[in-house]
């Protein structure tokens, strides 16, 4: 029985490590689909010359929760930016997103639409910028810390194996 919690210890403490490093690794994730997101937008601004709501709505099935939301509420009638912070609102994965990232995400919202198509582009390449470096950020928070987590998860199970053999 007391081997049982023993090797039951040692797996919760690798799991609670394990899912620290799938933070990182999605924050990783979600980072690079905004910039993707960026850059198709960048494009469809180029030579589509479509209105903003319209744009959102043929970007309606990526990957990026807040663009999918964003795109339903415009659907349901809502206008771009009302539609951008309630999708902001709604959002599962802006939590996993540092303040200066969230914030890169919500200026991306606001600014747009209120300026010609070069004033558009424009705003989209600075947030663009901005999270470049915040994806820079994220892999080098990746590579140091997502092992430390699984290793001190695994030594931490370890440790309070110990203590109760």
């Amino acid at each position: 029985m007391k081997i049982a919690a023993v090797v039951l210890i040692v797996i919760c403490g690798c799991l609670i490590g394990t899912e620290l490093k799938n933070k990182l690794s999605e924050r990783v994730k979600i980072i690079s689909e905004y910039r993707s997101n960026c850059s198709k937008l960048m494009n469809m601004i180029r030579f589509e010359r479509l209105p903003l709501d319209r744009l959102f709505l043929k970007l309606d099935n990526t990957d990026s929760d807040i663009f999918s939301l964003c795109a339903l509420y415009i659907n349901e009638g809502m206008d771009f930016h009302s539609a951008w912070e309630s999708a902001i609102k709604g959002s599962d994965e802006i939590r996993y997103l540092k303040e200066s990232e969230r914030d890169a995400i919500v200026d991306l919202g606001a600014q747009l639409g209120r300026s010609d198509a070069q004033g558009e582009l424009s705003i989209i390449s600075r947030i663009d910028e901005k999270l470049q470096e915040a994806y820079e950020d994220a892999v080098c928070d990746l590579r140091s810390k997502g092992r430390v987590y699984s290793v001190c998860g695994l030594l931490g199970g370890m440790m309070c194996a110990l203590i109760m053999i």
